[in-house]
């Protein structure tokens, strides 16, 4: 029945939310930012019911262990303009996807250890436009991009392939 959804007021690098379920999704309540604001946010995932990750723009990236009362940056890449989407496949690892400062890059990040650090993907992203990532399997994750471009990576997402529409 708890549920998290993230998102921004615009659809371009706006100030962003977090918002929690307890009841299924009847009701939603703000519980970030506690004030003030925060960067656009376009991607959340929670591993458990305490912790969870948000990612969005201005490299803007936060982990929660207590189910969302606080949260504390996390630095994943380098170099990052914001992070698309974030998913984990067990409470120990996951992938980011972000476009670079040189906006016509992407890169893939990879944890192994609850996200306490990253590496990049070595190959196969940079030109992706990746709007979205999911995980089959510890090792089987999809990225799907613009323009029809569908990616998969066979290796927990180190590299990948462009496969199209299949």
């Amino acid at each position: 029945t708890v549920g998290y959804a993230c998102g921004m007021q615009y659809t371009y690098d706006a100030d962003g939310v977090i918002v929690k379920t307890v009841d299924g999704g009847n009701n939603w309540t703000q519980i970030w930012p506690a004030s003030g604001t925060i960067d656009g946010l376009q991607g959340i995932w929670f591993t458990s019911d305490q912790v969870g990750f948000a990612c969005g723009w201005n490299n803007y990236f936060i982990k929660t262990t207590d189910g969302g009362a606080t949260w504390t940056p996390v630095t994943v890449g380098t170099g990052v303009w914001y992070y698309r989407d974030v998913e984990f496949w067990d409470a120990s690892n996951g992938i980011a996807v972000a476009v670079m400062n040189n906006s016509s890059d992407q890169a893939a990040f990879i944890t192994s250890n609850g996200g306490t650090t990253w590496t990049p993907s070595t190959t196969g992203l940079a030109t992706a436009d990746v709007m979205g990532i999911s995980s089959a399997s510890a090792n089987i994750v999809f990225a799907v991009g613009t323009s029809g471009n569908v990616y998969k990576s066979t290796d927990g997402g180190k590299t990948w392939k462009n496969i199209g529409l299949e």
